[in-house]
């Protein structure tokens, strides 16, 4: 009989202490760890995760801050998780302490928008304008900046992604090689910022996920 090989299982919602002690954020803390008391458990998310249907998954949520969900429609619930991720984006970078991390988060939202735009240009497939809010870069930009093809307005490391990219994809015109590219100079971007900042969690995490990702 075959045996089952265990494999460590990675929990990204807990990390061990990394470097120094950074007082700084002790308010920041503070406030994260009487919010996290309103966040779902691990164990309703996943009898949502193995609920029979969409309509018996939002019955869960009845109990929660969430059960104004009932009365609404997927689109509308859609909205409304939405501005529930704004809302947490400009929270962190309200308490954040050191203004160039947000740099990092911003960064992940321009290369989700970067890689719409590239699979639509490359691929002459119509752009639309369904891009993500955040970020750098305006979603009402990224339109005219791929019709016209003019990237000057973006910032250095997108113009250097997109010619990797497009370089990528001209190979075999294999829209995969669009997203191989562009996750690679991501990952190179925020290694270099996180050594830049010199942050040691920061360069542990990245490094670790871009090994995962490779």
């Amino acid at each position: 009989m075959a045996t089952i090989t265990e494999k460590p299982v990675l929990d990204f919602d807990l990390y061990p202490p990394v470097g120094k002690e950074d007082w700084r954020y002790t308010f920041a803390c503070a406030q994260v760890k009487s919010l996290e008391t309103f966040m779902l458990s691990k164990s309703a998310l996943q009898n949502m995760a193995t609920s029979s249907g969409f309509e018996d998954a939002l019955d869960m949520l009845s109990s929660s801050e969430y059960s104004l969900l009932q009365d609404k429609d997927q689109e509308q619930i859609n909205d409304f998780l939405l501005e529930k991720r704004t809302e947490v984006r400009n929270l962190f970078i309200d308490l954040i302490v050191d203004k160039r991390i947000v740099e990092l988060l911003e960064a992940r939202s321009d290369f989700a928008n970067l890689r719409l735009a590239l699979r639509r240009k490359l691929t002459e497939k119509p752009i639309g304008a369904d891009y993500s809010g955040d970020g750098f870069v305006k979603a009402d930009e990224f339109e005219a900046i791929f019709e016209q093809e003019n990237y000057s307005p973006l910032p250095i490391y997108m113009q250097n992604a997109i010619e990797v990219a497009v370089l990528a994809y001209y190979q075999n015109k294999h829209v995969c090689q669009i997203d191989y590219a562009l996750d690679a100079e991501y990952s190179r971007y925020t290694i270099e910022k996180a050594y830049e900042l010199q942050n040691e969690f920061l360069i542990g995490f990245f490094r670790m996920k871009a090994d995962l990702t490779n």
